[in-house]
């Protein structure tokens, strides 16, 4: 078996589609040239990132940065990165990867979340006026189905499906 791969792929930001290797067992992250890992934003850092490596585990820890590390749209300090995890760093989106082949490494493209084949993802919806529901969303049809209270078939824009 080929050994793990691990990098950070830019998503949104000053170089889309750019890979960063996460080659070393600890890299720095920010807008100084003097960085492992080089974002070209005015609202990143100069120092704004460092990731450290520990095992098969990499740590990603904000260094006071000004506008913070996000991590799904949730400030963050420090955290263990996850397969595809989503970071925003000033208007830079970045996803780690981890996996063991280059298929692996690559950010899924618009045409895979259409696909008919596609498993429903199951839901979990907290109690918040008349949805205390259970459910599914099908990437396929763009549908969910929630269970319970109130429950209902609904398109991701909101609408429910027409009956035609």
């Amino acid at each position: 078996m080929a050994p793990q791969s691990y990098r950070l792929v830019m998503r949104t930001g000053p170089n889309p589609g750019k890979s960063f290797p996460l080659t070393k067992d600890e890299l720095s992250i920010g807008r100084d040239i003097s960085n492992d890992i080089v974002i070209n934003d005015a609202e990143v850092s100069r120092h704004h990132a460092r990731l450290l490596r520990k095992g098969d585990i990499f740590v990603l820890r904000d260094l006071d940065s000004t506008n913070g590390t996000w991590l799904h749209e949730r400030q963050v300090d420090e955290v263990i990165l996850q397969d595809g995890d989503a970071l925003r760093l000033g208007n830079a989106q970045i996803v780690y990867k981890s996996g063991f082949s280059s298929e692996a490494l690559t950010i899924a493209d618009e045409h895979l979340v259409k696909m008919a084949a596609r498993r429903p993802v199951v839901i979990a919806l907290p109690h918040s006026g008349n949805w205390d529901a259970a459910g599914t969303f099908n990437p396929g049809t763009h549908t969910v189905t929630l269970i319970g209270t109130g429950a209902r078939t609904v398109t991701s824009g909101g609408q429910e499906p027409s009956s035609a």
